[in-house]
C-alpha cells in the first residue's frame, strides 16, 4: 500500500531539500484540495482528475437488525472522477 509518507519520500526525491519541507509541500496541496472541496469549489487536476462535493440532503433510514427508523443527516459527499489520461495510464 502507497500511503502519505511514501508520497512525501517521493517528492523530497525528486525535489531535494529537507524531508520536513516536502511533508509541507504535500500538506499543503492535500489541505487546499480539502478546504476547496468542504467550501463547495470543484477542484480540478489536469491529468490526475476532479474533485467535488456533493450535497445529500437528510433522510429517514432504517435500522437493519432491528426495523426501527433512525434520522440519517444531511451531509456532503466527496466525488472523485479521474481524467482521461489518467484511467489510459492505469490501463496501459
Amino acid at each position: 500500500m502507497f500511503n502519505k509518507q511514501n508520497l512525501v519520500d517521493e517528492v523530497h526525491k525528486e525535489h531535494g531539500g529537507s524531508r520536513a519541507g516536502a511533508e509541507r509541500v504535500v500538506d499543503l496541496v492535500l489541505n487546499t484540495v480539502r478546504e476547496q472541496v468542504k467550501e463547495g469549489n470543484k477542484v480540478s487536476l489536469a491529468g490526475f482528475g476532479i474533485f467535488i462535493g456533493k450535497a445529500v440532503k437528510g433522510r429517514v433510514g432504517r435500522n437493519p437488525r432491528t426495523g426501527e427508523k433512525v434520522k440519517v443527516a444531511a451531509r456532503t459527499k466527496v466525488k472523485f472522477t479521474p481524467a482521461k489520461s489518467f484511467k489510459e495510464f492505469v490501463n496501459a
